[in-house]
């Protein structure tokens, strides 16, 4: 049978199991969605800010290139319409288109025409010397060498303003001569300055010599210094992550196909972390939310499965201590509740089965004291049978000694008669002697046919003994099996006991023990009924087999009656002889050996007479030494009667415990 034990160190209460379980439920899903959200609005916003710098960089790319394409057109124009010709021709006129072109346009700062024999008209804001070379200019020498298009040539530097600049120029119509005009930077700066990127960031202009054409902190024309920019020059576009001034930033880039400019966009990264906090904020605000209303859901729920968990091991310990008469009351109609009901159902059951096995426990001891009482009875009547056996013995020995004197009586008779024989002359002086011992023998051979009916009776009485000694034994045996199909029963009802208790779990211990002590019980009984039915089956067969010599002992004593009474019989004839030897002595002899053959013929009787009398004498010595044992048997079954009375009790005192 499986034990169960209880630890008696406590672990984590399940109260604290259930609120851990459920608030890491609640946070790890929590936290994730929250950082998840966060990462993902970071990604969002970077997206986003790339998003929005690439348009605001396609915006002043756009604006780059429709400046630059206007003052590529509008040079291309003039110059179409310009000869060394009609510059020589219409000089006035020339000068005042070029003073009508800069009014209309202010962003430029000059424009050039010079011949290539080295005139040179102009009109500029600055101060610039009339009587330089054209021709030994840049802007003049780049068109020169590609007569026919519109070069656009780097930003550089002013040296009257100190501000970026930038010349365009083609050859005019003949290719006599190269017009040209210089554009202030200062409007793109305005217009990049215009674009914002958060609330630090800012526009970037490189030149394709690596120069800063705007930069809020760098100098125009100044040479880049820092290797990230080296990146902008490696791909057409693109994005980049630096470190400026210990600022981790984010810059967006791309090139002007028109001028090769690199146009960048840059912010701070701690913007987009920034702008990301206020929906941190909103999902923090959510998850607590979330947190405190899961909290209070999560306190109802293991409430409502402890508070049930608690009334069922209050009601277990009450079982535990043998308390059955209290009840529980759990509505609910989950799996608690199921289990409350089979808690209910098992407190029931337990309750049936104590009665039951009290009830057998009273029948086992009743029957008990019947076999008890039976048994007693059977002692008394086999004690009675064994004195009776014991006298009978005693006068089957006093008989064979009885018998021996016959024979030898007989045989000295026998003796005499053949001295009769051979002393016929003596016959008539030993006749009174010869009768007198007839009378003597007759006598003895009455008292041998009398003791002979009192063995015979004797002998019927100790069969008719017997044959309800066997009786009782048969009775002795069904008492027997009832102990046994009792014990049956109460082992099964053990066994029950014990499956009800493992079912119980740890709370059954105790009756589980108790259980098995009713087996133990059960099994002790049912090992004593099998000990005393086999006791019974012995006895049984050794009385049957006393009844059968019994049989043969009445016969044995029948026939001595019969043999015993011939011989009366012929004492009787002897006598009358003897009373007729006088008056017919002349007869003496024929009649001394008649008398011998019957008295030859008396004594094998006499010899028969005493083996059947030796016979029954050791017949009744079986008898007694089988009416002990079974004697013995009996005090044996008295013994084990009461000690199942007393493991009845004490079944009856273990279930004493458990109220009901």
């Amino acid at each position: 049978m499986k034990k169960f034990y209880i630890r008696k160190n406590k672990g984590i209460p399940l109260k604290k199991k259930l609120i851990f379980s459920f608030l890491v439920m609640l946070l790890i899903p929590s936290i994730l969605i929250g950082a998840f959200s966060f990462l993902y609005a970071n990604k969002q916003m970077e997206k986003d800010f790339i998003n929005n710098a690439s348009t605001n960089l396609n915006m002043l790319d756009t604006s780059i290139t429709n400046l630059m394409s206007a003052k590529v057109y509008d040079i291309s124009a003039l110059a179409e319409t310009l000869t060394k010709e009609t510059i020589e021709k219409d000089s006035a006129i020339i000068q005042n288109t070029i003073e009508q072109y800069s009014q209309v346009h202010p962003e430029v700062s000059s424009i050039y025409i010079g011949t290539n024999d080295g005139k040179l008209f102009q009109k500029s804001t600055e101060e610039l010397d009339d009587h330089m070379d054209p021709r030994l200019r840049d802007w003049y020498k780049a068109a020169v060498n590609k007569p026919g298009e519109a070069v656009i040539m780097d930003p550089y530097l002013s040296p009257v303003s100190q501000k970026m600049v930038i010349t365009i120029g083609k050859t005019i119509a003949d290719n006599a001569g190269v017009m040209a005009v210089t554009m202030n930077l200062d409007y793109l700066a305005e217009l990049s300055g215009e674009i914002t990127f958060g609330q630090e960031g800012y526009v970037i202009l490189l030149d394709q010599k690596k120069r800063f054409i705007v930069h809020p902190d760098e100098k125009q024309g100044d040479i880049v210094k820092d290797a990230f920019y080296e990146t902008l020059y490696e791909r057409q576009a693109g994005t980049l992550d630096y470190s400026a001034n210990k600022v981790n930033r984010k810059m967006v880039y791309q090139t002007n196909k028109l001028t090769g400019w690199k146009l960048a966009g840059t912010m701070e990264k701690s913007e987009i972390v920034n702008n990301s906090r206020g929906l941190l904020y909103t999902i923090a605000g959510i998850l607590t939310g979330s947190l405190i209303i899961g909290g209070i859901m999560m306190m109802l729920i293991v409430s409502s499965i402890i508070k049930p968990i608690k009334k069922l091991k209050e009601q277990a310990i009450a079982v535990s201590k043998g308390d059955l008469t209290t009840s529980i009351n759990i509505a609910t109609k989950d799996e608690i509740g199921d289990v409350a009901a089979a808690f209910h159902t098992m407190q029931h059951n337990l309750q049936q089965l104590i009665k039951n096995i009290e009830h057998s426990s009273e029948n086992v001891a009743a029957s008990a004291g019947q076999l008890t009482a039976s048994a007693n009875e059977v002692t008394i009547a086999s004690e009675h049978v064994t004195n009776t056996i014991q006298q009978v013995a005693s006068g089957a020995e006093i008989q064979t000694k009885g018998l021996d004197n016959n024979v030898d009586n007989i045989k000295s008779v026998l003796e005499g008669t053949n001295q009769i024989v051979a002393f016929s002359k003596k016959v008539s002086d030993l006749s009174t002697g010869t009768i007198t011992k007839a009378h003597a023998g007759g006598s003895s051979i009455q008292a041998t046919l009398e003791q002979m009916q009192v063995i015979s009776e004797t002998v019927a009485e100790s069969n008719k003994m017997i044959k309800e000694l066997v009786e009782q034994s048969k009775h002795i045996g069904k008492i027997t099996e009832s102990i046994t199909t009792i014990s049956e029963q109460t082992n099964l009802l053990a066994l029950n006991a014990a499956i009800e208790a493992a079912r119980a779990g740890e709370k059954g211990k105790g009756f589980a023990v108790v259980a098995n002590e009713v087996r133990k019980l059960a099994e002790q009984s049912g090992e004593f009924a099998n000990n005393i039915s086999q006791l019974i089956n012995s006895v049984e067969k050794t009385t049957e087999n006393t009844v059968h010599r019994m049989a043969e002992v009445s016969l044995a004593v029948q026939a001595g009656l019969k043999v015993t009474d011939e011989s009366n019989t012929r004492f009787q004839e002897i006598v009358h002889s003897m009373k007729e030897m006088t008056p017919h002595i002349q007869h003496v002899t024929d009649t001394s050996n008649e008398m011998a053959i019957t008295l030859n013929e008396v004594s094998i009787s006499a010899g028969e007479l005493a083996q059947i009398a030796y016979d029954n004498a050791t017949s009744s010595e079986e008898v007694v030494s089988l009416t002990e044992e079974q004697l013995a048997a009996m005090e044996e079954i008295s013994g084990s009667a009461k000690n199942l009375s007393e493991m009845a009790k004490e079944l009856r005192k273990n279930l004493h415990q458990f109220t009901y």
